[in-house]
């Protein structure tokens, strides 16, 4: 009780002593206040346009009314979440927050891989989303020479059975085992050549033609067979000539469509089966061998037609 009766006592005589200054003429001149408590007055100043006098009552401010900054500060911590200080004095003797190795090699590699495949993929998509396909009357129209001259892109794209609407026994088995029913290549523009045999002049010419070495892929190693054995098959193929492999994630349509259309363009434009020699038989546009008249530039090609011959694809599609 005397607690009690001691602290109603202080609180009267700081309200008396107040009342008396306000009742004499206002406010009195505000006592010497710090930094911190100048910065809340020109807050509350600015924002109610009238100016803050400090007087006696507010010297001792009441548990609970003062600033929530130093509420939170003087708080004690809550189901031990964290160490009062704890995080400042940390960093300020240069700890890690997350201190443990494990754990941040984990993550480190964990977003390299994320970031990985979301590149590939993103590249994928975005070649898929900028070559559209160009049905000119002919799938596989085979280009002149003058349009061999310059840089030939291509895209595919692959329908399974179950995309057009047709049952596919193996579709219920996975992705892997879909059918593909249907795939559409068409030559939209880049073909590399390196080599230097030859006249080396005029336009870059393919030995067998291009159309007939696409038109057997399609025929004979994609359509009709599940996408699984379209990896399988391209995959030895590209290896068998030395080719490479397209990275693309070939788990998701747009990865295998991609792989699908690298694959082809790199087996189509097989280097070993191209020239640039003047004069040349001429391919008939694209019903004929085109025939270098350089004898070694002829046996070259002719050792490209034989490595094509052994995976079926040389030969005039049917």
């Amino acid at each position: 009780m005397k607690n009690h009766a001691d602290a109603d006592t202080q609180t009267s005589r700081r309200a008396a002593a107040a009342a008396d200054r306000v009742s004499a003429g206002g406010a009195t001149a505000q006592a010497p206040c710090s930094p911190r408590e100048a910065a809340q007055r020109q807050r509350i100043q600015t924002a109610f346009g009238i100016p803050v006098q400090k007087v006696g009552v507010e010297e001792e401010p009441l548990q609970g009314q003062f600033d929530v900054a130093q509420r939170v500060e003087d708080e004690e911590p809550m189901q031990g979440r964290f160490e009062a200080g704890g995080l400042p004095a940390a960093l300020a003797a240069g700890v890690a927050v997350n201190d443990d190795p494990g754990l941040e090699a984990e993550a480190e590699a964990e977003a390299d891989v994320v970031g990985a495949n979301a590149l590939t993929a993103r590249t994928a998509v975005q070649r898929f989303e900028s070559i559209r396909v160009r049905d000119q009357g002919s799938l596989l129209a085979q280009p002149t020479n003058t349009e061999r001259q310059s840089p030939v892109q291509r895209f595919a794209a692959c329908y399974t059975n179950t995309d057009m609407g047709y049952e596919d026994p193996h579709a219920a088995d996975g992705y892997w085992h879909q059918t593909i029913g249907f795939v559409r290549y068409a030559r939209v523009g880049g073909i590399v050549y390196t080599l230097g045999d030859g006249t080396n002049t005029g336009s870059i010419k393919h030995y067998v033609p291009s159309n007939w070495i696409s038109k057997n892929l399609i025929d004979d190693h994609i359509q009709g067979k599940r996408r699984g054995e379209v990896h399988t098959r391209l995959t030895a193929i590209l290896n068998g000539l030395g080719l490479a492999v397209p990275g693309y994630p070939v788990e998701l349509k747009v990865g295998f469509d991609a792989f699908v259309s690298d694959a082809i363009d790199s087996i189509s434009d097989y280097e070993q089966n191209l020239f640039r020699d003047v004069p040349s038989s001429g391919d008939g546009g694209g019903t004929t061998l085109d025939v270098p008249t350089d004898a070694g530039v002829l046996g070259r090609v002719e050792q490209a037609r034989n490595a094509l011959l052994r995976f079926g694809i040389a030969h005039p599609p049917l």
